[in-house]
């Protein structure tokens, strides 16, 4: 009788003992992440470009800074395509891509960073063929294009599928057919249109209307499948530091 307590005692004690390491175990926070791969728009500067086989870009270098400060090492490589980019960060095979718009498709996959920049979003035209532009209306009946994987927010994304009659091409398959004639009219970031058009040769080719279509906040955002998703109060903590000293402008 002696030794059957004695084995009874010790199968009750390693059971508590598992028992409590199991749910130690589930308690405990998840680890952060020690690298976080990164993906950007390969033709946005001066956000984001590709360059000798390099993402570089304002986008790139404050994503650096920003994960740097909360000692995370970003991998930062191209990716494809913006739309294959945005596929990416979708399924989780991307942590984070960097100088995206906020739109209500988008939050169903990732979380968004405050915005660490705003820019206009503008309608480009082949230069001599202006025409008037107060409202988005006015693009009606009219043949328009858009890069790929592009939104520029939630209405007038609305907008543009009811009313509008628009394409989806590389930025530089815009440019090219806007000079061509084979389209009205490009809507594109400002400064990433400005830039766009100056490599390819077309900038006294090319105009852009003096009333944005709308105006954008650039954000850092996450996969929602990512464990970096848990740093996003740290994230918006060095975003707001960065924008106090000027860092992003």
């Amino acid at each position: 009788m002696k030794f059957s307590s004695v084995i009874l005692c010790a199968a009750f004690c390693v059971a508590s003992v598992l028992l409590f390491s199991s749910c130690s175990s589930s308690d405990e926070q998840p680890q952060k992440p020690k690298i976080a791969f990164v993906g950007a728009n390969p033709s946005a500067p001066p956000m984001s470009w590709l360059e000798d086989g390099d993402m570089k870009g304002a986008g790139i270098d404050i994503a650096k800074i920003v994960l740097g400060s909360i000692e995370i090492e970003p991998s930062i490589s191209y990716e494809g395509s913006w739309d294959q980019v945005i596929e990416k960060i979708k399924g989780g095979r991307l942590d984070m891509v960097v100088g995206v718009y906020k739109t209500a498709d988008r939050l169903q996959y990732m979380d968004y960073s405050d915005p660490y920049y705003f820019e206009p979003v503008a309608v480009c035209v082949k230069r001599g063929k202006e025409f008037p532009f107060s409202r988005w209306d006015d693009l009606k009946g009219r043949k328009g294009i858009i890069g790929l994987g592009e939104s520029y927010g939630e209405d007038f994304d609305a907008f543009a599928k009811a009313n509008l009659s628009i394409d989806r091409k590389s930025i530089q398959e815009c440019l090219s057919d806007i000079v061509a004639g084979k389209a009205d009219y490009f809507v594109i970031s400002l400064q990433s249109g400005m830039i766009a058009s100056w490599q390819q040769g077309l900038y006294d080719d090319i105009s852009f209307l003096e009333i944005p279509v709308t105006t954008q906040g650039y954000h850092l955002a996450i996969s929602k499948r990512s464990p970096l998703a848990a740093e996003l109060p740290r994230i918006n903590e060095r975003l707001r530091s960065m924008r106090i000293d000027g860092t992003p402008e």
